[in-house]
């Protein structure tokens, strides 16, 4: 594991162009593939011992550091990653890296390949920050500067009209894949596998009534017409960043983005409303509220696709609204069913 810490062999990417790139010691003329994105470094990050890790892969990535003013900042330990951010002393405010170790296990849930290339996809859009560099357990990518939506800060005018904007922007994205194919019910599909068919905790539901529960639901939702598109797939309050000094929203963490309905992402938006700790459903938006936000959505939607000359109708907006809450359901299923 040593070796393989220390040995920095950096592999290709996208770009056939080789660069030379100066490494520590022995390999300061070693002659790597990278591209503009990002870099492949064979090092392992330590949760023991998670600054040490850090200082290894800044050598590759912010190379002039000096690491001696490098300080560091945890900024969440949850049960699916560490999060570790990066930063000059007094510089926070300009460049931040963020070193995320995988949790472990997590490998069952998101596709780490998938999740590398839709970041790479979404930085050159602008939607994401970059991604510096893929780890053998995580990766080292751009900071977000704002801050986290609250349950109250999301339903703010303005700011919900940034959310509808950068979601139609996700939304618009175009890639190479030819007829792309929602990924929701596939990976509900996985998940379940993991579940115990009993839990310790009676309230929890047990794999055979998941199946059940997710079953009916896809066939009242399979031949709804709505189009797969690029989607966040877990677009929870603190999921959104406000920066009040740019005057806008970003999304971050996109480890289950991928395809799927372009209403399973509002849907699972506006369920976020009745808040993440402690859940009040009266708070889950009512129909006024959602028909201005979609048509909000639908504008600019046609303006990222150049469709400005197809106005939005009513019945556009309606049959939107229907969809989402018709896909916000399962929503219950897609979060229960994390092992």
């Amino acid at each position: 594991m040593i070796v393989a810490m220390w040995n920095y062999l950096l592999e290709l990417t996208q770009s056939e162009v080789q660069v030379k790139r100066k490494l520590p010691s022995a390999h300061n003329d070693l002659v790597i593939m990278a591209n503009e994105l990002s870099i492949r470094l064979h090092i392992d990050i330590d949760e023991n011992n998670i600054n040490e890790s850090a200082l290894k892969v800044l050598e590759i990535v912010r190379p002039s550091w000096d690491k001696h003013e490098i300080r560091f900042t945890s900024f969440r330990e949850g049960r699916m990653n560490i999060l570790l951010g990066c930063y000059i002393d007094g510089n926070f405010d300009k460049d931040v890296v963020l070193l995320r170790k995988y949790g472990n296990n997590t490998s069952i849930l998101v596709d780490r390949e998938a999740e590398t290339e839709i970041i790479k996809t979404l930085s050159k859009e602008g939607i994401c920050m970059p991604l510096y560099a893929i780890l053998n357990n995580g990766i080292a990518y751009g900071f977000v500067h704002g801050e986290k939506l609250t349950v109250d800060t999301v339903r703010d005018e303005h700011i919900s009209r940034l959310i509808a904007k950068e979601m139609a922007k996700l939304h618009s994205i175009k890639t190479k894949k030819d007829n792309p194919k929602p990924s929701l019910f596939d990976k509900l599909d996985t998940w379940i596998e993991y579940i115990p068919n009993t839990h310790e905790d009676p309230v929890l539901p047990s794999r055979f009534i998941l199946s059940q529960e997710k079953e009916k639901l896809k066939q009242e939702l399979q031949f709804m017409e709505c189009p797969a598109v690029l989607c966040h797939n877990d677009l929870g309050i603190t999921n959104i960043i406000y920066n009040k000094e740019k005057d806008e929203v970003k999304f971050i963490d996109f480890e289950f983005a991928g395809y799927n309905h372009s209403a399973f992402d509002i849907g699972e938006h506006f369920c976020e409303y009745a808040g993440v700790s402690g859940v009040d459903h009266g708070t889950y938006p009512d129909k006024d509220y959602q028909l201005k936000w979609i048509r909000n959505y639908l504008t600019y939607l046609k303006e990222y696709n150049n469709e400005e000359d197809r106005p939005v109708t009513d019945k556009d907006v309606e049959n939107l609204y229907i969809q989402a809450n018709k896909f916000a359901p399962i929503l219950v299923i897609y979060a229960t069913s994390i092992p």
